[in-house]
């Protein structure tokens, strides 16, 4: 089922750095009454700082320091995420289907053949938040330059080691940092991917800017609603 956000939660979206404006747009994905993952390890309350920043999961904050707690909390289910029986199980079974979501919306927006073989080549996609890889790796399968940035050494690890065991994602570069650190950097991408992400939602949408966007490249971020028992997907 697909939703839109009310006017009031669009206009919390950050504007476009295209040259014309991008389409803002909210919905909520559900597979076929499958509701979103609900039995994996729930993270910490978002650590809200004196400078109003949140922190989340997977370094994606928008100050220059982290919460070690929810680090640690995450890092501690580091092997367990391509666990199709462990507390992650739920969110392996979702994954083709906002796979399947982020392609349509990729192709679309970069006007490519969602029926090709490698329909994300020559696209430069920074997967923040990356945990052990579950996006990163089909993005790279679809001919992505993929890049994963993860705050979790232990996930970064895992990450590294699984893509190592295909050649269609053995080129991933997982890194164990931030985005504000990565920034310094001066790197560009055509796409910033964040997903479930905790904490950082309308009030902190300025993350977008944490990295270098390409003049039309496009930036998407979901979280889960509890509320609407939903996942919520932003594109801008």
């Amino acid at each position: 089922m697909l939703r839109c956000l009310p006017p009031c939660l669009r206009r919390a979206l950050p504007a476009s750095s295209s040259s014309t404006s991008a389409a803002r747009r909210g919905v909520r994905l559900a597979e076929h009454g499958q509701s979103p993952p609900q039995s994996a390890p729930p993270p910490p309350s978002p650590a809200t700082q004196k400078d109003g920043a949140v922190r989340t999961p997977g370094g994606g904050s928008t100050a220059s320091s982290l919460n070690p707690a929810e680090v640690a909390h995450f890092a501690s289910f580091a092997e367990t995420w391509w666990d199709t029986e462990g507390p992650f199980k739920h969110l392996l079974v979702m994954n083709p289907t906002r796979v399947s979501f982020i392609r349509s919306i990729l192709c679309k927006h970069f006007r490519r053949d969602p029926n090709s073989s490698k329909p994300l080549e020559g696209l430069k996609i920074i997967d923040v938040g990356c945990a052990a890889g579950i996006l990163s790796e089909p993005l790279a399968r679809m001919g992505a330059t993929v890049t994963g940035i993860d705050a979790a050494d232990e996930s970064i690890k895992i990450a590294r080691v699984h893509a190592a065991s295909d050649p269609l994602t053995a080129s991933i570069e997982y890194l164990c940092t931030t985005a504000e650190d990565l920034v310094k950097e001066n790197k560009q991408f055509d796409a910033v991917i964040c997903l479930e992400a905790a904490g950082i939602i309308f009030k902190t949408l300025k993350f977008r800017y944490s990295l270098s966007i390409s003049e039309r490249g496009a930036f998407l971020l979901s979280y889960i609603s509890i509320l609407e028992n939903a996942l919520v997907v932003l594109y801008s």
